[in-house]
């Protein structure tokens, strides 16, 4: 399944009508720390996956003034990780 995106190209919003692949317009930014956060949330997920009751896994995620990023991960107690750009704000076209 190939997900499409309308493109516009005025100020206001108006769709010139074309669309183009999604996967041909993502950018993706290197994060320094983000497989941390990865292992951690495959681990509480599993975790609630297992437990016999009821559980709740929020994730928050918010922009810190120097553009680094700051992720909570919420499981009874808060897990907090700090993300720091690995390539100063330059951006790689993913593969796909």
């Amino acid at each position: 399944m190939e997900v499409m995106k309308t493109i516009s190209n005025d100020k206001n919003g108006n769709s010139n009508g074309k669309s183009i692949p999604l996967q041909d317009r993502r950018e993706a930014v290197l994060w320094l720390n983000l497989d941390l956060v990865e292992s951690k949330l495959i681990s509480l997920l599993r975790e609630l996956v297992n437990h016999s009751g009821f559980g709740e896994l929020k994730v928050h995620v918010r922009i810190l003034k120097d553009g680094r990023k700051e992720v909570i991960l919420s499981f009874g107690k808060e897990y907090r990780f700090v993300l720091t750009r690995a390539n100063n704000g330059i951006t790689e076209k993913l593969k796909n």
